[in-house]
């Protein structure tokens, strides 16, 4: 499979050093894929530069609604069989895409996902349930996944054409999960596969607490939709439990505050109010 049926989009938020060293990578070892930059907060000297220097790169500005806004955006630009979504703080290797590309014979591979090394070379964590994807996990194997992290996905358009594009109701956190467990609900495989890249991670990150907040909530909304009655219930007492403690013993007072938000949220199970106004930068809750 070639360069030509591989359309990438890079969400970019306020890391321009990043995006360039990004950029360059995709250009060096892709040169004949599409590129999009999907800009939430673009500056308009920074652009002209970028577009001076990658004259193959398309720029799209769009508000800083979510990540998963941003990549439905990227999609619409996009006809490629296979498309890439992946943040501006992410440096693939000259192998990536051919690693990632090769499962894809079969058809019923709806997306692939690489495994992520910090900046410092350590595999990055995805929680203590993911763990168990990487036991065994050989150099040349894959293994099927409940999810992958969208910090870079590879996805076969048809499939986005039968379950839709990510949901912009999960406003940060969640939209990857809950994107992978709609496309294996339609008959899908989302497969990881041993082949490593660098994701810096947090670099364009507030730590606002609605953003906390919104990890909670989307995170339970996943819940609400996919899981068994008995999972739901078991995740919402373990939620009440931690932010009841977290709201008096929690260090820092935005801390606190936002699991004062989450205790409340989980109370009164208000999961379908997001505490994120028009924007990222909008705020519907007192911080």
């Amino acid at each position: 499979m070639g360069d030509r049926n591989l359309g990438i989009i890079v969400v970019h938020h306020k890391t321009p050093t990043m995006l360039e060293e990004c950029l360059e990578r995709i250009a060096r070892f892709v040169p004949e894929s599409k590129i999009c930059v999907v800009d939430t907060a673009p500056d308009k000297t920074f652009v002209d530069e970028l577009c001076n220097r990658f004259a193959n790169v398309e720029i799209i500005e769009t508000a800083n609604h979510s990540l998963a806004n941003a990549v439905n955006v990227g999609l619409l630009r996009h006809h490629t069989p296979f498309v890439v979504h992946m943040n501006a703080d992410v440096y693939v290797e000259a192998e990536t895409f051919d690693h990632l590309m090769r499962p894809f014979v079969d058809p019923a591979v709806a997306m692939t996902g690489p495994i992520f090394l910090t900046g410092e070379g350590v595999r990055q964590q995805h929680g203590p349930f993911y763990e168990p994807n990487f036991w065994g996990l050989s150099a040349a194997g894959q293994r099927a996944v409940s999810w992958l992290s969208g910090a870079l996905q590879v996805i076969r358009k048809s499939a986005i054409q039968v379950v839709g594009g990510m949901d912009t109701s999960l406003r940060f956190y969640n939209e990857d999960v809950e994107w992978c467990y709609r496309l294996r609900q339609s008959g899908y495989k989302c497969l990881l596969i041993p082949t490593r890249v660098t994701h810096i991670g947090g670099s364009s990150t507030p730590d606002a607490p609605r953003f906390l907040v919104e990890g909670y909530r989307g995170a339970m909304q996943v819940s609400r939709r996919y899981r068994p009655p008995w999972f739901r219930v078991l995740h919402s007492l373990i939620v009440k439990m931690e932010a009841n403690v977290r709201k008096r013993t929690a260090r820092q007072e935005q801390q606190r505050k936002a699991y004062s938000d989450i205790a409340d949220m989980f109370r009164k199970k208000t999961f379908n109010e997001s505490p994120f106004g028009r924007t990222l930068d909008d705020s519907k809750i007192i911080e």
